[in-house]
């Protein structure tokens, strides 16, 4: 993970429920890819292996919107 990476809370699909996860994109690169409505991949570490995923048109909202916000 990229030192500046973001954590954040959302819902895991594999685990089907809401985790604690990391952008594989520093603060920076995922600043530029959610202005661009880019592809934003999460991981987050599971009991069986890690789980990483693209992020859904509504999670990249929130997780701007809390960006925007100072809450990540």
């Amino acid at each position: 993970m990229p030192p500046s990476s973001i954590s954040f809370l959302v819902d895991c699909p594999s685990c089907n429920k809401n985790v604690s996860a990391t952008t594989v994109l520093g603060r920076a690169d995922l600043i530029e890819a959610l202005a661009a409505g880019a592809d934003v991949r999460a991981i987050h570490m599971a009991d069986v292996g890690d789980h990483q995923w693209s992020l859904t048109k509504e999670q990249k909202v929130n997780l701007r919107k809390r960006m925007a916000e100072g809450l990540v």
